[in-house]
């Protein structure tokens, strides 16, 4: 290879820095600031199902969503599954109704990445040193799974306003590679305000 151009190799160091007839097969390339090697391309798939339900002054719903990606060229996937489940008591005489609720979601993601390191190595004859970058694939694989728990009441000012309060308690428990990451308790309060406008008609 050229002077100050850096090549690539698969083999594995063992010392550094290393002679450059020890390198096997190589390939010479320009790298600078922000190249990009290589293409890849993105395929996402989105599928849900739920249920809904009004029994007296209950009204029921269940839901379930799953996302898929993958991406060629990247090695990479990723999914996300996602279960919802509410109840809530609006009787017709009251303009409030409290509900409970809970959530269940599950990210899972496998990465194949390509990564590059730089060493040293003497050049062939005395030659100057040379800048030489040496591959390797990293795979990784992390799961998240979070459960959270909703409480709060929704309420109508007027036909159009209406607001919703709630309180949700979340735990997060992260999963790298088989070693388990600390969990994460989260607690917020949130506030919802809604207009609703009249149908349009033609």
């Amino acid at each position: 290879p050229r002077i100050g151009v850096p090549v690539a190799s698969n083999c594995d160091l063992r010392s550094n820095p290393v002679p450059a007839s020890d390198l096997g097969p190589r390939e010479s390339f320009d790298l600078g600031f922000g190249t990009g090697f290589g293409e890849d391309s993105v395929v996402t798939g989105f599928g849900a199902a739920s249920i809904r339900a009004a029994l007296g002054s209950w009204n029921l719903e269940a839901a379930y969503s799953r996302r898929q990606s993958t991406t060629s060229g990247g090695g990479l996937a990723s999914s996300l599954d996602q279960v919802y489940a509410e109840a809530e008591f609006s009787p017709p005489n009251l303009r409030f109704s409290p509900f409970v609720a809970a959530s269940w979601d599950r990210r899972e993601t496998l990465t194949e990445a390509t990564i590059v390191d730089f060493t040293i190595v003497s050049g062939v004859g005395g030659a100057a040193e040379r800048s030489v970058a040496f591959t390797r694939t990293d795979d990784r694989a992390e799961r998240r799974e979070s459960v959270t728990a909703i409480g709060g009441v929704r309420t109508a000012f007027t036909r159009h306003q209406s607001a919703t309060f709630e309180f949700r308690y979340r735990r997060t428990q992260g999963r790298d590679q088989g070693i388990s990451q600390p969990s994460a308790d989260i607690y917020f309060a949130v506030v919802t305000f809604a207009y609703t406008l009249d149908p349009i008609q033609f």
